[in-house]
């Protein structure tokens, strides 16, 4: 019989949690950090936790396609806004591969950085090359900076 997360192997451990049904440690999270990258400082309200949170796939899906169809690109999850610099080393460290975040955390790129990130931006902290991996991690960013632009644009429409 199939193991149920082998599909769970090229996403990284600290978004595996995120998964519902599913836990793991996280790699990319300091000693002193908290075991929940997610979890709200003292005082403030935690993000909403919706089922599926993860951009990078879901039970049953490959790591490996877009980890949004357009429907689901077009339905308002804008998670990345609330990553921490540990949510996004792990879901680069998924995307690209173990370590290949480190240098995100390290600098404290968080989800709105990250949708900011050029390529200019990805050669610091990726390296000159890394040219496949800079490419593959901007079409995710695309990705993300045009479900931002559509949901700007019902917005606004809404408004009018």
């Amino acid at each position: 019989e199939e193991d149920p997360d082998s599909d769970l192997s090229g996403i990284a451990p600290g978004l595996r949690r995120l998964i519902p049904g599913y836990g793991g440690p996280a790699e990319c999270h300091s000693q002193a950090a908290s075991s929940d990258a997610l979890a709200a400082p003292a005082g403030q309200a935690s993000p909403p936790q919706r089922q599926a949170a993860s951009p990078v796939g879901r039970r049953g899906a490959s790591p490996a396609r877009s980890w949004c169809s357009e429907e689901e690109c077009d339905g308002g999850d804008l998670d990345w806004v609330v990553w921490s610099a540990d949510d996004v080393c792990d879901w680069v460290d998924g995307l690209l591969g173990p370590g290949a975040g480190q240098a995100f955390r390290q600098h404290g790129v968080d989800g709105p950085r990250l949708v900011g990130l050029t390529d200019a931006d990805l050669r610091v902290l990726l390296g000159d090359d890394k040219a496949q991996q800079r490419a593959k991690l901007l079409g995710r960013l695309r990705i993300f900076r045009a479900k931002r632009e559509r949901l700007a644009r019902r917005a606004t429409h809404r408004k009018a």
